[in-house]
């Protein structure tokens, strides 16, 4: 078994959002970097709210130990074998509502800038194809200050 050596590296951070490991490489010459760097990558404004919404839309409800409420049942299209256009719309729909709902009550209880308070979730596209079948939906989300941004589900397979 190769070893590869670990460089030291230790700077000042002023946040715990910070990436640990710096660097990884295939190449056994190239040591990792571990350490705190100083950049951030943590999401901000519209971007951060997306990701919320998108992790409570995905969420299955009752499977966070810390709040059984948060989630919704959007997962149960996997495999569902519902095939009916309207049908499916209809159930989007609500798990969409309901993950704008969540986010919206989170969002009232702490503080958050205009960039980050969504306003409203948009179904954008929505398109069941033959193909397995599969269900493709994106959809927009809205801030307060009047920027959008689209997210792309997975594609979902029915049956």
């Amino acid at each position: 078994m190769a070893t590869r050596t670990v460089t030291n590296k230790t700077t000042d951070v002023s946040r715990l959002d910070t990436n640990i490991v710096e660097s990884l490489a295939l190449d056994p010459d190239k040591p990792v970097r571990t350490g705190f760097s100083t950049s951030s990558t943590k999401a901000a404004g519209l971007y951060k709210s997306s990701n919320m919404f998108y992790k409570i839309l995905y969420t299955e409800v009752g499977s966070n130990p810390l709040n059984k409420d948060e989630g919704t049942d959007l997962l149960t299209l996997f495999q569902s074998n519902i095939t009916d256009k309207d049908v499916l719309y209809a159930f989007v729909d609500t798990q969409v509502a309901s993950a704008l709902e969540q986010l919206q009550d989170y969002q009232s209880q702490v503080v958050v800038t205009d960039d980050e308070t969504i306003t409203s979730a948009v179904i954008k596209t929505f398109e069941l194809s033959d193909d397995g079948p599969t269900l493709d939906v994106s959809i927009d989300l809205h801030n307060a200050v009047g920027e959008q941004a689209s997210i792309q589900l997975p594609s979902i397979v029915l049956i």
